[in-house]
């Protein structure tokens, strides 16, 4: 069922709308997709023939929404409903595209047919549109027999260079087969194979700084069985869009109490000797990269075997994520870092002040206390 305000707008343009702003409007992509099979409906895009920026002004001279953002090169609105709270939507004017080279963003060209429009999308079953009418009627458009993929639970792109000319729907493919438990057909596996060995492909995060590929990424991981998606990215040889290097992918089938997608792609690949820059090229905030190279330090430098109170407390002041990472990549930590915890002076830095100590020997001090708490802890359990 479609939300009402879909309805209250329809009416609106057909009551009220001038010549600029009346014309026929759309609902596209996943919307449609999950009305289809009966899912939720998160995210409602509107598909307007002639101009999304007239309806969008029609929307707020109506005091019926505000516009929050406008993006002149590809036609699109976004705009905020007065009547339903932190209910936004996108409007977009039917255009096509076209990509100067294979990951690029493409340049587009608006308006277009409605038909012309579903012709750019990605696959079949997100290339169904329903022409919206008065009294909550409507025409499905399915030019590309999405609906028959949908039942059959199967995708497949709308034409034969699809995945060569934007192959972040490469990942999209992994996630929509990884999220409905869809199969890939058998010439889009072929199409996936043959652009991931053209040369312009491999390493495509690095060439447009992977920013794209880091948002599919994101999603990709942020499933809940998203080993299953980092299995099948393996499977197909879908890292190489990531970098040239050969890549060391960890794959294990227990499960990982992981919340971020960040930790999760760190457990994936935290044992690559270029993983940092790769972070940075796919748009990590410098928080995570420290955090991920300090974790991927101490592993390597089997750091715990040295302890100290500085990295006791630099382990403490992880996020969680990254805490449970540590000890899931290295399980015998868990019980060691306890014992280390338990050898923590109970003695203040105040109290060694009011001791006479003062600056670097309070620091010296406090790290022979827990130096000698540690041995005597451990002859105890020997």
């Amino acid at each position: 069922m479609l939300a009402d305000f879909i309805w209250e707008i329809i009416n609106l343009v057909e009551e009220k709308a001038d010549e600029k702003a009346k014309q026929k409007i759309y609902l596209v992509g996943g919307a449609v997709r999950d009305f289809l099979i009966g899912h939720e409906i998160i995210d409602y895009d509107l598909l307007c023939e002639k101009s999304a920026l007239a309806l969008a002004e029609f929307l707020q001279a109506c005091n019926y929404a505000q516009i929050i953002s406008i993006h002149e090169p590809f036609g699109t609105v976004k705009i905020e409903l007065n009547s339903y709270q932190n209910i936004q939507l996108d409007l977009a004017t039917t255009r096509t595209e076209i990509y100067k080279f294979p990951g690029a963003l493409p340049i587009a060209q608006y308006p277009q047919s409605i038909n012309i429009d579903l012709a750019r999308r990605d696959f079949t079953i997100n290339a169904i549109a329903l022409e919206l009418k008065s009294n909550k009627e409507f025409e499905i458009i399915d030019i590309f027999d999405g609906q028959a993929d949908l039942k059959n639970k199967c995708l497949k792109v709308l034409h034969n260079l699809s995945y060569f000319e934007d192959p972040t729907r490469i990942l999209r493919a992994i996630r929509f087969a990884t999220r409905f438990n869809y199969k890939i057909g058998e010439t889009d596996l072929q199409l996936i194979t043959e652009a991931l060995n053209k040369p312009e492909i491999q390493g495509l995060a690095e060439k447009i700084r992977g920013i794209r590929i880091g948002i599919e990424i994101k999603r990709l991981l942020e499933l809940n069985n998203y080993l299953q998606a980092a299995q099948l990215m393996s499977e197909l040889g879908v890292w190489t869009l990531l970098s040239r290097e050969n890549l060391i992918i960890n794959l294990n089938p227990a499960y990982l109490p992981l919340k971020f997608w960040q930790a999760r792609l760190a457990y994936l690949l935290w044992n690559n000797e270029h993983l940092l820059n790769l972070l940075e090229i796919l748009g990590f905030e410098k928080k995570i990269q420290k955090q991920i190279s300090f974790m991927q330090n101490i592993i390597q430098q089997n750091s715990l075997n040295t302890p100290s109170i500085k990295l006791i407390k630099e382990i403490n002041n992880l996020d969680l994520d990254f805490i449970n990472l540590l000890f899931s990549l290295r399980p015998a930590w868990q019980n060691k870092f306890e014992l280390l915890e338990k050898a923590l002076p109970k003695i203040k830095p105040v109290e060694l002040m009011e001791q006479g100590f003062s600056g670097i020997e309070i620091n010296q001090k406090l790290e022979s206390l827990f130096q000698e708490n540690l041995k005597s802890l451990t002859q105890d359990l020997n």
